[in-house]
């Protein structure tokens, strides 16, 4: 009689895994927490600032708690470029109001974009573009530049058009740089009241912060690695202690399951004895079972998944253009919007569409039936060589109609072959109309027929050939190139259904890679007889 251990494998498992795992997530968080802490407080930009952007708004300027910001400045100009209050009495001399231009703009009006390079002749040399964002495009525009020779004079350009050459001190505030230790950037705001117009007025404010140094960047570097450091030796030590603890209790279990398992790899009887955990034994009963169900089960789910969605993918879009087509016509019927002039070339339209759609359900239908087990041919023997000459003979007067031409080289002898008339026809009509419906007028059809230890057919044509993106996969359901996709007139079930004809008559069909020289496209089927 079997009895099982009153324990769970798997909720032990992860009983001990839930603790190793938020000891070391806990600190790698506890670190990564106080980096990040660091690192915000020690790199402020703008947007901290504007935290206060109220307190802008009301130019209560002495209410910004600066001490928030060690290391950083700002000033404010009023709308005809004033300074009205600063945290830094050298702005002066620095920035005065002419100077603001050349500040980039933090508001999203402008800002700008400096390189320095040398040309042939080994002149250095500056080029600034000053860039606009359009929001309504949501692209960066270049509204200006400028190019300056090595002594900053200007050579070129639209930019600073009452300077003759700018100052080191305007190129520093062009790169963003107030002085060797602060940035600046500038944001235009409008107050919430003004004495003076009782409506805001416009301000500019001047933002200094700390510039970013490599030698701040790599102290975070630095701490940020010490995560690893102390990370690293506590999870050894833990793997240590768990694979211990782990190994007495599992061993065992694992190694009887093992034969278990191999025993029904041998086809062997064996009773199970009572080392496993509940899980292991509910596994080691089903495995062999489960597993071959489960593998079948999973290939048949697949493909039948993977046919149906395509299926209804590309059914779906084959159908969208044709009764989108209808739809429009009809309801320009409906609503009495159809000139009398124009009537007849509407509904031929909505009736060639209709004729599409029905032709997209009937290849669909005919290639899912073909796929289903119980389908069969109903093959007769006949003379193959009178069957195709006959079908040529109904077929030429809609060749010619389309402006081809037919060239036939079919052998005179009978050749009795085992067919099914209808897929026959299929075969030749699904060929013969892709060379009519994607060639130009004045393509030449070739059609030949004989016969050696093998029946043999060619049918091709001189036309646009066959896309080079799609040749490999050519006979897959739903191939088509993207002209005859996006056209909406093609399944792509065309080629699928003549090479599953084919081989229901003992056949083989392939696209030949190189054809004969009068040929652009060529298919050659060869059957046994």
């Amino acid at each position: 009689m079997k009895t099982k251990k009153s324990y769970s494998f798997s909720k032990y498992i992860i009983i001990q895994f839930a603790i190793y795992t938020l000891i070391i997530l806990g600190v790698t968080l506890l670190k990564y927490l106080s980096i990040n802490w660091r690192l915000n407080n020690s790199f402020l930009v703008l947007d901290d600032f504007l935290l206060y952007k109220e307190k802008l708004e009301y130019e209560d300027y002495d209410g910004i708690p600066m001490a928030k910001f060690p290391g950083c400045d700002f000033a404010i100009y009023d709308e005809n470029n004033e300074l009205i209050y600063t945290t830094d009495g050298d702005v002066n001399d620095i920035v005065d109001g002419d100077d603001l231009e050349f500040v980039n703009d933090y508001s999203g009006t402008y800002y700008y974009n400096i390189f320095n390079y040398k040309e042939k002749n080994r002149d250095k040399i500056y080029k600034i573009y000053k860039t606009l964002y359009d929001t309504e495009s949501n692209e960066e525009i270049v509204v200006g530049n400028a190019k300056l020779n090595e002594d900053l004079e200007i050579v070129d350009g639209n930019l600073f058009n009452e300077k003759n050459s700018l100052t080191e001190r305007e190129l520093d505030l062009l790169n963003g740089y107030y002085n060797d230790e602060q940035m600046v950037e500038k944001y235009e705001f409008t107050t919430s009241y003004d004495y003076d117009t009782e409506i805001g007025g416009k301000r500019t404010l001047l933002f200094m912060s700390p510039t970013f140094t490599s030698e701040n960047y790599d102290t975070a570097v630095a701490d940020a690695n010490k995560v690893w450091f102390i990370s690293i030796p506590i999870l050894i030590i833990i793997i240590i202690i768990e694979t211990y603890i782990f190994n007495r209790r599992v061993k065992k279990s694992l190694k009887e399951l093992n034969r278990v398992i191999s025993s029904y790899e041998n086809e062997e009887i064996i009773v199970k004895d009572t080392n496993l955990p509940k899980e292991f034994d509910e596994v080691a009963e089903s495995f062999e079972n489960l597993m071959e169900k489960l593998k079948k089960s999973n290939e048949e789910k697949m493909k039948i998944y993977e046919d149906k969605q395509r299926s209804i993918a590309n059914l779906s879009h084959d159908l969208k253009t044709p009764l989108t087509v209808i739809s429009g016509y009809s309801k320009a019927f409906l609503d009495d919007l159809v000139p009398d002039n124009k009537k007849r070339r509407y509904m031929e339209s909505i009736n060639k569409k209709a004729l599409v759609a029905t032709e997209a359900i009937d290849s669909l239908f005919l290639y899912t039936h073909m796929n289903n087990s119980e389908y069969n041919l109903c093959r007769e023997k006949i003379d193959i060589v009178t069957f195709t000459k006959e079908y040529l003979a109904e077929k030429y007067n809609e060749i010619e109609s389309a402006g081809m031409d037919l060239e036939l080289d079919i052998e005179e002898n009978k050749i009795m072959f085992d067919v099914d008339k209808k897929a026959f026809i299929r075969i030749y009509e699904n060929i013969i109309n892709n060379s009519i419906k994607y060639n130009k007028k004045g393509t030449k059809i070739y059609f030949k027929m004989w016969k050696d230890k093998t029946l043999n057919i060619v049918i091709g044509d001189n036309g646009i050939g066959i896309d080079k993106e799609i040749k490999d996969k050519l006979f897959e359901p739903f191939v088509t190139s993207n002209k005859a996709r996006t056209s909406g007139e093609s399944t792509g079930l065309g080629l699928a259904i003549v090479k599953n004809f084919v081989e229901l008559h003992d056949g083989e069909i392939v696209l030949v890679s190189k054809t004969h020289k009068k040929m652009k496209t060529e298919f050659l089927m060869k059957f046994k007889i």
